[in-house]
């Protein structure tokens, strides 16, 4: 294997690479969604009067090792232990096969950007929760701009008769060394706090089983004198990403180090109950759970128990559990979407690959006309050794990548566009570039901190897999539709990218049609290549209708073809940002660097 993983440095400064290290990258969403006029005639019982039946058969070669899962209900608990769990797909004999989910997601992928249809990956309907986001980023103006800690206050929030009711009171921040030294001396005990890694404020609430009113006075803006002042706090926690001190026990530069005491409440109440839908939504899972690690706000409230809080103006404009809390963004990923097209959010008409592969909405259903079976292994494989890392990645969150940014020459002009931006854009459907031929990069490796979220696998080499892909009343264009994504159009030197691990290059595959046995309603044999320039014709008028221009040389097709080519590689860009949380956090720095390149150019 060949390592693409080494950092280089590209003559900047900061020492960052020239552009955001990244595996995948993005075709842009087309702004005119295409809708075939046939789709409503489309039947499993009624011929298409030019409608196409029939086997085609194929034969698939791995370019690159490759990984796909074996099936069945694996638990979440301690995967990598049970036996199998490493194991490629296998059939009930034993044999390895890719099956054909797999296959049928990424002809329809393909076909999907091919045809100028709708971005299932985001914004198809039913096929994602329309989630609004929330950001807390220290790097981001935007957000420093509505959380100037001056403006910052505190209060105690209490569920009263279905409202969410907010008393006012003043905070002070007090420093972890000083609560550790004092509650030593009242416990006769050694009381750490902020000393481990990622401690959230429930655990320090649980590990911390003492009482919480502390008297105090207040110097230069802090708590000093604990048990001793004339004002008396109740202490508040908030979570520790990191520890604050380092082996030795000495205090490590830019860690959080203070905890707040709450105190002198007010008289007066504040109505806040229309912040509960944001406060709900920043503070718990997309199921609506309140998230790990923060206090249990949802059950002190409705055990009538004051909750602490954080908020910003004097009419509360947002409230959260931290100081620098989390702040609702404005752009759902549906805004995002519609922003570009409103096309891509309708379920009213199907696209050209719903009415190919098929669909589910609230209001209809259409089953495919492109089947499938496993594509099996004949020979046998080379097994290689197991690799045990971590296949996380960038989540749309992570706005630098995944929202189309204002540019020149591939430099970002102002301030990164957010989410809290109304008028964000996604920058389109997210594809991995394959690798050179035989080449992956190795992928990191595990520690103990990360062993939890590790998976281990045994990719295959040097195998090839066949099958049959059986279709029924198909029109020309559609038949033409699938085979030129089988094959790139019959470009050999293009491949396609399957299965698990394909962001260090694993899973480069090459298609090929080795018979096919069609025939149309009048029995005649049909050409494949007759039907793929049915399918090209097809969608040059449509963008020469739209004023796109043509529709080989439109940005989705270029970009789409150009990260199927190994000979467009960018092997020094074959990695994730690094996120070591004792020394670099890449993901930062680069949200922090005014004038990085957001992406590359395939």
């Amino acid at each position: 294997m060949t390592d693409y993983n080494k950092k280089e440095n590209f003559g900047q400064k900061s020492n960052l690479p020239k552009y955001i290290p990244s595996p995948y990258n993005f075709v842009p969403l087309s702004k005119h969604v295409f809708f075939p006029e046939w789709s409503p005639q489309v039947s499993h019982d009624i011929a298409f009067s030019d409608g196409i039946s029939g086997i085609i058969t194929i034969k698939i070669t791995a370019k690159s090792p490759i990984y796909i899962r074996d099936g069945g209900a694996w638990p979440k608990e301690n995967r990598n232990n049970i036996p199998g769990y490493d194991s490629f797909f296998q059939i009930k004999d034993g044999q390895y096969c890719i099956p054909a989910t797999s296959l049928k997601g990424m002809l329809r992928a393909i076909i999907e950007i091919a045809s100028f249809g709708k971005i299932a990956s985001f914004g198809k309907m039913n096929k994602v929760t329309n989630h609004k986001y929330s950001i807390r980023d220290l790097a981001l103006d935007a957000y420093k701009k509505r959380m100037k800690p001056k403006e910052i206050k505190a209060g105690w929030l209490k569920l009263e008769n279905d409202k969410w009711i907010l008393t006012p009171c003043k905070y002070i921040r007090v420093e972890s060394w000083m609560l550790e030294e004092y509650y030593s001396q009242k416990t006769a005990s050694n009381i750490n706090i902020g000393r481990k890694d990622e401690q959230t404020a429930s655990e320090k609430y649980q590990d911390w089983q003492i009482s919480k009113e502390i008297l105090f006075d207040i110097q230069k803006f802090k708590a000093v004198k604990l048990g001793q002042g004339t004002k008396k706090g109740i202490l508040v926690f908030t979570g520790q990403p990191q520890s604050r001190v380092d082996e030795k026990g000495k205090r490590i530069k830019n860690r959080k180090h203070i905890e707040f005491l709450f105190y002198d409440k007010e008289s007066k109440t504040i109505d806040v109950t229309k912040l509960k839908e944001n406060f709900e939504l920043v503070h718990s899972d997309e199921k609506g759970n309140p998230n790990p690690g923060v206090i249990d706000w949802r059950k002190k409230m409705f055990e009538k128990n004051p909750v602490p809080v954080f908020y910003v103006g004097d009419i509360p404009q947002s409230m959260g559990l931290a100081m620098m809390h989390r702040l609702p963004c404005n752009c759902t990923i549906f805004q995002a979407i519609n922003n570009i097209s409103q096309d891509h959010l309708t379920s009213l008409h199907p696209d050209f690959s719903e009415t190919l592969f098929g669909y589910i909405n609230d209001e209809d259903a259409l089953r495919g006309r492109v089947q499938l079976s496993h594509m099996v292994i004949k020979d046998k494989p080379i097994i290689e050794e197991q690799i045990k890392t971590i296949l996380g990645s960038p989540k749309a969150t992570y706005y630098p990548n995944y929202l189309c940014q204002k540019e020149e020459n591939g430099v970002v002009q102002g301030e990164y566009k957010t989410y809290l931006d109304q008028d964000a854009k996604i920058r389109g459907w997210k594809r991995y570039p394959v690798a050179e031929d035989g080449c992956c990069s190795i992928p990191p490796g595990t520690s103990e901190d990360n062993e939890k979220v590790a998976t281990i696998f045994r990719p295959l080499a040097e195998c090839t897999f066949h099958g049959k892909i059986r279709i029924h009343n198909l029109r020309p264009e559609e038949l033409g539709a699938l085979v030129w994504a089988l094959t790139w159009g019959g470009n050999d030197k293009l491949r396609h990218s399957i299965g698990m691990a394909k962001p260090y290059g694993y899973g480069s595959i090459q298609i090929e049609i080795e018979a096919s046995e069609l025939t149309n309603v009048k029995e005649e044999k049909i050409n494949i290549q007759e039907a793929q320039d049915a399918f090209k014709k097809t969608m040059e008028c449509f963008a020469k209708t739209k004023g796109i221009g043509s529709w080989e040389d439109s940005e989705q097709i270029k970009q789409l073809l150009a990260m199927a080519n190994p000979a467009s590689s960018p092997r020094h860009e074959f990695r994730y940002p690094e996120l070591d949380c004792e020394n670099d956090n890449e993901f930062v720095e680069f949200k922090s660097a005014k004038k990085t390149l957001v992406k590359f150019q395939t």
